[in-house]
């Protein structure tokens, strides 16, 4: 399975010193923080009802992230907009 989002992959391979905004998706989102700062995640938000945490890395640190065994997927950290009915 491939843990990385489309669009968050083709933004990594760009420029690898990118600074990305992302959202990684866990298991246990607070017991993981250490892990994923270990590995260049610098956290902004933590949503523990969706164990997901919302941060910045470095575009050549996306795969390293995704290959942490506990995290399910990584994606883009884009605004989101209400539609209309």
């Amino acid at each position: 399975m491939n843990k990385v989002d489309g669009a968050l992959r083709r933004a990594s391979r760009k420029d690898a010193d990118a600074e990305l905004q992302v959202i990684v998706h866990t298991d246990d989102a607070h017991a993981r923080l250490p892990s994923l700062k270990k590995q260049g995640l610098r956290v902004r938000r933590v949503i523990g009802l969706t164990q997901t945490v919302a941060g910045t890395c470095r575009a050549g640190n996306v795969d390293d992230l995704a290959q942490l065994p506990f995290v399910r997927r990584i994606e883009l950290d884009r605004p989101v907009r209400a539609t209309r009915r």
